[in-house]
């Protein structure tokens, strides 16, 4: 029994992390006093970028309220088959839509990090 529990926790820890490859931490905090910009990807719903300009790093989640009220009109989430937070792939991109609507269109972006709950990643840029 003990080890059936535990081969489960350690399959379900693995599912977990196959989301991203990123490292995960608790960047937040990092964030705290800074503004954010509401950022539209198409197909998705709006993003919460905030910048630490010295430092090179963007920290993107969904709009509080896509956040709140995303999964009412969602019955892939009433079903419990998403979790309704968009890939990486689609944090990355509302990244890059925020560093050309400030005009910075030549940066790149790289991945850095996500936070334990995996419904915010961080970025860093290079211009």
């Amino acid at each position: 029994m003990r080890r059936t529990l535990l081969s489960a926790v350690l399959a379900l820890g693995m599912l977990a992390g196959c989301g991203s490859s990123l490292p995960v931490r608790d960047f937040r905090p990092d964030y705290g006093k800074e503004w954010s910009t509401s950022v539209k990807i198409e197909g998705y719903p709006p993003f919460a970028v905030y910048e630490l300009k010295q430092q090179r790093r963007l920290q993107v989640r969904l709009n509080m309220l896509a956040q709140v009220f995303g999964g009412v009109f969602d019955p892939v989430q009433w079903v419990g088959l998403s979790d309704g937070i968009p890939s990486q792939s689609a944090h990355e991109a509302a990244a890059r839509q925020y560093l050309a609507d400030t005009g910075r269109t030549s940066c790149t972006v790289a991945g850095s990090a996500i936070t334990p709950g995996g419904r915010e990643f961080e970025f860093t840029y290079s211009c």
